[in-house]
């Protein structure tokens, strides 16, 4: 599953944009957050993976929250 956003900002502000320009891919799942599949049991791997691991949160954090 990939997770695209549209630039709303953009498309306001610049009326010549191109639409593609104004769609970009923000996440993959499973691939970016290190799992091999979507399955309840992956998820649940993950999250242990998170609670156990500063960097795995780190990484999750980013990812969910992009500044």
């Amino acid at each position: 599953m990939t997770v695209y956003e549209f630039n709303v900002d953009k498309a306001n502000s610049d009326p010549n944009a191109q639409p593609l320009d104004l769609i970009y891919k923000v996440k993959e799942y499973p691939n970016d957050y290190g799992m091999s599949t979507l399955r309840p049991s992956d998820f649940k791997a993950y999250v242990s993976r998170i609670r156990n691991s500063e960097a795995v949160a780190v990484k999750f954090f980013t990812l969910t929250c992009p500044t």
